[in-house]
C-alpha cells in the first residue's frame, strides 16, 4: 500500500523505527479517523505496517509479546480494510504469518489452536472480501484443526466450533454437498449442548443453529426441520429485547421461517408477523450495520410475497423501494451485492407487467446485466440473473443478445457442480437450472449462429451428470500412451473421486459424522487437484480439447454408423439437429409448441394411438423424410438412427411413433431400428470403448408364436428371429455398438421388429 501523501511504501519505512517509538504509533493508529475511505485505508496501512515491524522482531528475538501484537495489529489492518477494497496485501500477509507461527510451533503446543483460530478468522475475512474459494477451503481446514487441537476444557473451543459451523455451511452454500450442511448442524447441535441459559454467545449459536435447519428444509422439505429452526429463532428473539445489534440479525432468521412457513401452507398471518418484526427490526437496526442491505432485501421480499397474496399494488411499490434501498446501503463489488440487484430487477419486472412502463422494463434489465456481470457473487445468483436476461431478449426477439446472456449462464453450471459432489447432490443442483441448456440452445439457433453452437451448449448443459466420471474413464486412453505420468497422476485422483460415500458401521453418531465430513473433504480437496490437472493436460501438445465438449470432427464422426438426431424443446421452438458424417443441419419442426408437447404429456397416454400418430406427423415422419428414410428398407439393409430428446420428449417413445393400422408402413419401425442416447458425448465414449475390444455381443431373442390369452397366431416367429439373429450379429460388428441385454422384439401384423433396449 503506496503512502497517500508522498508515494513511499509505509511498510518499508515503518519497520526500521525504534522500538520505543511503537507504543505511540499504535496511539496514533486506534485514534486515527475512521470516517472516509481514504481515512481507513491510511488507518489500515499504519496497522500493516505496525503488524509487520512486531512479526519481525518476534522472529528476531521471540518474545511471545511480540508475537501477540502483531497478530493483533494485523488483524487491524484486515478489519479496517475498506469493504470491497481490491488491495488484498494485509491479508495476504496476515495469513502468511499466523501460518509462519503455526508452523514454528511444535505439535503438541497448548498454543497451537489459538494460532489456528486466528488463520481461520483471518481467512474467513479474506474469503467474505473477495468470495474467493480457495480461502475458505483454507478457513475451514484451519478450523477444523483448531477445535481437534483444543484441549476440551479450553474457554474458547466452543467459539471456535462455531467458527467451524459457520465456515461449514458456507461451504454447503458454494457447493451444494449437503454433507457440510449436516456436519454445519452437528457441531453446532454439540457445542449447544455444553453451554448454559446464560452463556453470552448461546443466541448467537441457535440463530445459526435456526438458519442452518432452514436450509435444510428448503433442500429436503423437511417439516421438523422448519418447526424448530422457528422455535429457535423465536427463542433468540424473545431473549433480546433491547439489543438492537443482534436483535435484527436474529429477527432475520425468524422471518426468513414464517416466510417459508408461508410459501408452503399460505397462511396469511405467518406473513403479516414477518413484516411487522422486519420493519421493527430495520427501525431499531443502526443504519451503519454491516447486515441492513440483507434486512432491507429480506423486507422487500416479504412485501412482495403480500402483493401476489392480495393483489395491493403499494406492497409492490415498498418492494420495490425497499431492494433500492438494499442496494443503496451496500458496498460496491460486496459478493451478497449481485443477490440484491437481482431482487430489485424481479420486482420491477413484476411492475412492468402490471404498468407496462418502459423505464421498469430497461431498469430491471439493468440491475440483472449487472447481476449477472459480478463474477464474485454467488454462482446460482448470475445464473437467475441470465436467465431473467435471456428471457427478457428472448421476449422481444432480440436473438443475438439472448444468446449471448443464455451462453454466459450455461458456462457458469459446471461451477455449480463441482467433479468433488456425490451425484444425488449433483442432481439437485442441476434440478435448479433444468431447461436452460434447451432455451440458450434455440436461441442460438435464432440468432444464426448454426446447428454447431446450438449442440455445443446442449451438450454442456446436458452432460455434466451423465458423462463426467464417463468422461474421465474413456479420455485418459490416449493420455496413456503419449503422457503416462501425467495419466498416472490423472487415474490416481479419479479414481478417489469414484470411491462412494460410506456409512461406517459399529461407530457412534459422532465418528460417523466425522468420517463423513473427512471424506467430503477429501473429495473436496482431490476436486480441486483434479481441475489443476487437467489444465496442466491440456497445456501438452494435442491435449487442448482434453475433457471438452466434442468438436465438429467428432460429432460427425459419431454418425459414421447412423445418422443421430437431436430434438430440442423450448418455450422459443421446437427443432431438430441431424448429425450425418459429412454434415450436421437444422430442421425446424413448425408443426409443434413446447405447449403442446406439454399438454400431450399431461395427457397421460403417451403411447397410445393418437400420441403415436401425432409424434409420427409432426415429428418423426419430417426427420426421417429429411435424412432420405421414406420407405421400409430393402433386403433388410436396416439404417440406424440414435434419438437424443430433450425435455418431456425424452418421455415419448420416438421409436414407436406412426400409424400402426393393417398394411401400413407410415412408422418408425417400418423404416429404421432406433436408439437412444444421453448426449453424443455418451456416444462417442461407447464407441471408443468398443473399439479397446469392450464388446458385449450377446443378446435373448425368444419366438413365441402362440401367446396365452391372445387369439392372433405369430407363424413366422420362429423363421424371423433366426433373421434377427444374424442381423443382430452384424449390426455388433459393423457398429461396434455396445448392447446391453436384454434385447426385446416388437411384434407388430405378424412381423418381428427389433427393439435395443439400452445402446451406446
Amino acid at each position: 500500500m503506496m503512502d497517500q501523501n508522498n508515494g513511499n511504501s509505509t511498510s518499508t519505512i515503518l519497520p526500521g523505527i525504534a522500538a520505543g517509538d511503537l507504543k505511540e504509533l499504535i496511539r496514533i493508529a486506534e485514534e486515527s479517523p475512521n470516517t472516509t475511505t481514504e481515512a481507513q485505508i491510511h488507518r489500515s496501512s499504519l496497522f500493516h505496517a505496525l503488524g509487520v515491524r512486531f512479526s519481525k522482531r518476534f522472529f528476531e528475538l521471540g518474545d511471545m509479546a511480540d508475537l501477540d501484537e502483531a497478530i493483533r495489529t494485523l488483524r487491524e489492518a484486515v478489519n479496517t480494510t475498506p469493504q470491497g477494497h481490491p488491495d488484498r496485501v494485509y491479508h495476504d500477509e496476515a495469513n502468511q504469518l499466523t501460518q509462519e507461527i503455526i508452523d514454528a510451533l511444535p505439535s503438541d503446543d497448548p498454543d497451537r489452536a489459538k494460532w489456528l483460530s486466528y488463520l481461520a478468522t483471518s481467512l474467513w475475512m479474506s474469503y467474505s472480501m473477495t468470495g474467493t474459494a480457495i480461502d475458505l477451503d483454507a478457513a475451514v481446514q484451519a478450523a477444523r484443526q483448531a477445535v481437534e487441537e483444543a484441549p476440551r476444557d479450553h474457554p474458547q473451543r466452543l467459539m471456535w466450533s462455531n467458527t467451524l459451523g459457520v465456515q461449514l455451511f458456507e461451504r454447503y452454500c458454494m457447493t451444494g454437498a449437503i454433507i457440510h450442511l449436516n456436519t454445519a448442524i452437528d457441531v453446532t447441535r454439540k457445542l449447544l449442548q455444553e453451554t448454559t441459559d446464560d452463556d453470552k454467545e448461546q443466541n448467537v449459536w441457535l440463530s445459526n443453529l435456526a438458519c442452518y435447519l432452514e436450509t435444510r428444509y428448503q433442500r429436503t422439505g423437511a417439516d421438523a426441520d422448519l418447526d424448530e429452526a422457528i422455535q429457535l429463532a423465536r427463542k433468540t428473539v424473545t431473549a433480546t429485547p433491547t439489543d438492537p445489534m443482534r436483535r435484527g440479525p436474529y429477527i432475520h432468521t425468524l422471518t426468513e421461517g414464517l416466510q417459508m412457513r408461508y410459501n408452503k401452507k399460505l397462511e396469511l398471518h405467518d406473513l403479516e408477523e414477518a413484516i411487522q418484526l422486519m420493519s421493527d427490526a430495520i427501525q431499531t437496526t443502526p443504519k451503519a450495520h454491516e447486515k441492513m442491505p440483507a434486512l432491507l432485501n429480506l423486507l422487500g421480499d416479504l412485501f412482495q410475497s403480500r402483493y401476489f397474496a392480495i393483489g395491493e399494488t403499494d406492497d409492490l411499490d415498498m418492494a420495490i423501494e425497499t431492494f433500492k434501498r438494499s442496494v443503496d446501503t451496500s458496498e460496491e463489488g460486496q459478493p451478497d451485492r449481485a443477490g440484491w440487484l437481482y431482487s430489485l430487477g424481479l420486482g420491477l419486472g413484476h411492475r412492468y407487467a402490471r404498468t407496462k412502463s418502459k423505464s421498469d422494463r430497461e431498469e430491471a434489465l439493468s440491475y440483472h446485466l449487472t447481476a449477472l456481470r459480478q463474477t464474485n457473487a454467488p454462482i446460482p445468483i448470475r445464473i437467475d440473473a441470465g436467465i431473467s436476461v435471456f428471457k427478457f431478449y428472448a421476449t422481444v426477439h432480440k436473438w443475438q443478445d439472448a444468446f449471448e446472456s443464455a451462453k454466459v449462464a450455461v458456462s457458469l453450471i459446471p461451477k455449480l457442480t463441482p467433479r468433488s459432489l456425490q451425484n444425488s447432490d449433483k442432481q439437485h443442483v442441476l434440478s435448479q437450472v433444468m431447461g436452460l441448456a434447451s432455451c440458450a440452445a434455440s436461441a442460438a439457433l435464432h440468432a444464426g449462429q448454426g446447428p454447431l453452437a446450438a449442440l455445443d451448449l446442449l451438450e454442456q448443459g446436458r452432460g455434466l451428470l451423465a458423462t463426467s466420471l464417463e468422461d474421465m474413464r474413456t479420455d485418459v486412453l490416449d493420455l496413456r500412451e503419449r503422457c503416462p505420468k501425467l495419466a498416472e497422476r490423472f487415474i490416481s485422483v479419479r479414481d478417489e473421486l469414484e470411491i462412494p460415500f460410506t456409512r461406517p458401521a459399529l461407530f457412534t453418531d459422532e465418528i460417523t459424522e466425522s468420517c463423513g465430513e473427512a471424506q467430503a473433504s477429501r473429495r473436496y480437496e482431490a476436486g480441486n487437484n483434479l481441475d489443476n490437472l487437467i489444465v496442466e493436460i491440456r497445456q501438452q501438445p494435442g491435449f487442448d480439447d482434453f475433457l471438452r465438449t466434442p468438436s465438429a470432427k467428432e460429432i460427425r464422426f459419431a454418425a459414421e454408423c447412423g445418422p443421430i438426431v437431436v430434438i430440442n424443446t423450448c418455450d422459443y421452438g421446437c427443432d431438430a439437429i441431424l448429425i450425418e458424417p459429412h454434415q450436421i443441419r437444422h430442421l425446424a419442426l413448425t408443426g409443434i409448441d413446447s405447449n403442446q408437447v406439454k399438454d400431450k404429456f399431461q395427457a397421460g397416454s403417451v403411447g397410445g394411438p393418437k400420441a403415436l400418430e401425432w409424434l409420427w406427423d409432426f415429428i418423426t415422419r419430417p426427420i426421417l423424410h429429411a435424412l432420405g428414410f421414406t420407405r421400409s428398407p430393402p433386403d433388410n439393409a436396416w439404417p440406424h438412427i440414435w434419438w437424443i430428446p430433450t425435455g418431456l420428449l425424452t418421455r415419448f417413445p420416438l421409436h414407436a411413433a406412426g400409424y400402426h393400422n393393417k398394411n401400413s408402413t407410415d412408422t418408425v419401425l417400418d423404416r429404421v431400428i432406433s436408439s437412444y442416447s444421453s448426449s453424443i458425448k455418451a456416444i462417442i465414449h461407447g464407441r471408443r470403448r468398443c473399439n479397446s475390444g469392450v464388446v458385449q455381443a450377446d443378446a435373448l431373442l425368444v419366438a413365441i408364436p402362440d401367446t396365452p390369452g391372445q387369439f392372433t397366431k405369430l407363424p413366422f416367429a420362429s423363421k424371423e428371429v433366426e433373421m434377427l439373429r444374424g442381423l443382430f450379429k452384424s449390426m455388433v460388428m459393423d457398429t461396434q455398438t455396445r448392447i446391453h441385454p436384454p434385447v426385446i422384439y416388437f411384434l407388430k401384423m405378424g412381423k418381428v421388429i427389433l427393439l435395443l433396449s439400452r445402446i451406446s
